[in-house]
């Protein structure tokens, strides 16, 4: 997963923001990503 986007212009429309802009993914996009039952987000890992 790439969670940095790039050094080009901000905004959705951008092709360097992959993850945060609306180039690539668009919103409903990550919403599914974020709920999809395989992955594993930081407020549902196990404390260390």
């Amino acid at each position: 997963m790439v969670w940095n986007d790039g050094d080009g212009p901000a905004g959705v429309t951008s092709p360097n923001n992959f993850w945060t802009g609306e180039y690539y993914n668009t919103n409903a996009h990550k919403q599914k990503v974020y709920n999809h039952p395989n992955v594993i987000t930081l407020d549902r890992l196990p404390r260390f």
